[in-house]
């Protein structure tokens, strides 16, 4: 088997040694200019130009092709997107997973919706990482993950300086 995890950039994590990995970038329009979710991306640009503008301004989730892209060169992936309660991420992925797995009978996908964002998915990457390297079956990740996924909660604490 050779396994592949893979996730939306919500996650922030855009390389992963342990494994071979890939990250579906999510995107923010601003009026006419696109910014890519990628570690090239001037932050500072995008931050300017969100100040600035009196145009709209949109994010946007990987579709459900950057999502079978992602899946390429693995017959076992694992996919972990930003809670489907804020975004489409999770449905373009669960999407792309059936027709990736339609043209490709001998592939194991499974999807998982973080139910959360940032470093809640840095951690079940993390898990999906250490659970591959040991060598466990596709059944015994999904179990495990979906097992860790119970046990793993983000707090998040706003506060007013």
């Amino acid at each position: 088997m050779k396994y592949k995890i893979v996730s939306d950039s919500s996650s922030n994590v855009y390389h992963f040694e342990h494994t071979d990995y890939a990250c579906v970038p999510l995107t923010v329009r601003i009026g006419n200019e696109e910014y890519i979710d990628a570690p090239e991306t001037d932050i500072s640009d995008m931050m300017d130009a969100l100040k600035t503008t009196k145009e709209e301004t949109h994010t946007s989730c990987p579709n459900i092709y950057d999502w079978q892209k992602s899946f390429r060169g693995a017959d076992t992936i694992f996919a972990v997107a930003i809670t489907s309660g804020l975004s489409g991420s999770y449905n373009a992925c669960v999407n792309a997973k059936m027709l990736y797995e339609n043209m490709n009978k001998h592939v194991n996908i499974h999807v998982i919706d973080s139910l959360s964002a940032g470093p809640e998915l840095r951690l079940l990457i993390e898990k999906l990482g250490a659970l591959c390297a040991e060598g466990n079956s596709f059944d015994e990740i999904v179990q495990k993950i979906e097992e860790y996924k119970k046990n793993t909660r983000l707090f998040s604490v706003w506060s007013r300086l």
